[in-house]
């Protein structure tokens, strides 16, 4: 055939098709196909073996090639991360943000808010014994830690930022800092002046440090602010036994009963808790 070169055996015919038994048992002796049957050989072999290493390769390569992400595309990753609960990823990404511009306090206040949603997770799991729940509690005392940290930072550029300067607040008083506690209600105050929960929160603090007049004055502010009923007797009602003012306590008890409201067995429970907290 013009323009077609194809092999042919002495005879002038065709030979078969090499096939894998062709090519090794042209390796093993010298014959017509020895030169080809390595080759062929080495093809047969190699060529799956290069499919797969390119394989995983190539997505390796294209995934650390691709373009540094930007600080804005850092924190909206940050965001869908935490919208999915992926709360170890958004922390990933926040410090990520935080390095490429440090001074930005968004990034700090992310990062802050997903090291505090850690905290949250990590003190809310079970525990087997004791030696395991003291492991829980160092975990979430050292996410606090890291919280705090972040959102100090915030308060150096905006003093103002009620919901961080809450956060922190409430960090002291868990760890039973009161008075570092107390200032940091004090301002929450100051930037947020109508914030019940804050008033609430900084009466406890109040019995925490014996100031016992200054924890029911507050009290009565959240009430006058919130209007919530039942809280409000829960909230007497635990300053009333923390004090040692059971009659008082009592009283609350019994309006909560009367009530019907979802306070009245944590006020019970309270009342006859070996140690009481304020």
């Amino acid at each position: 055939m013009t323009g077609v070169h194809s092999r042919v055996d002495a005879d002038g015919k065709n030979p078969p098709p090499v096939t894998l038994i062709h090519v090794e048992r042209g390796i093993m002796k010298d014959g017509f196909f020895k030169k080809e049957a390595k080759i062929m050989l080495w093809l047969y072999v190699m060529i799956p073996v290069i499919g797969i290493v390119a394989a995983v390769v190539i997505p390796y390569l294209a995934r650390h090639s691709e373009s540094p992400l930007s600080f804005e595309e850092l924190m909206n990753r940050g965001e869908q991360y935490t919208a999915k609960g992926d709360i170890k990823k958004a922390i990933e990404t926040y410090k990520k943000a935080v390095v490429q511009k440090s001074d930005d306090s968004r990034a700090h206040e992310a990062l802050g808010n997903a090291y505090y949603e850690m905290m949250g997770i990590t003190i809310r799991r079970s525990a087997a014994n004791s030696e395991e729940w003291e492991q829980i509690k160092k975990q979430g005392q050292e996410l606090s830690g890291l919280a705090i940290e972040e959102y100090t930072k915030v308060l150096q550029k905006n003093k103002d930022n009620w919901k961080v300067r809450y956060r922190v607040a409430t960090e002291l008083f868990n760890q039973k800092k009161y008075k570092e506690a107390i200032e940091e209600y004090q301002q929450t105050i100051q930037s947020k002046p109508e914030y019940a929960t804050a008033y609430s929160m900084l009466a406890s603090a109040y019995l925490g440090v014996g100031m016992h007049v200054l924890a029911l004055k507050n009290i009565e502010k959240a009430h006058s602010l919130d209007h919530d009923d039942e809280y409000y007797y829960f909230d007497l009602g635990k300053a009333y036994y923390f004090i040692k003012d059971n009659d008082k306590g009592f009283e609350m008890e019994a309006r909560l009963k009367a009530m019907k409201s979802k306070y009245y067995q944590e006020l019970l429970d309270y009342r006859f808790s070996k140690k009481k907290e304020p």
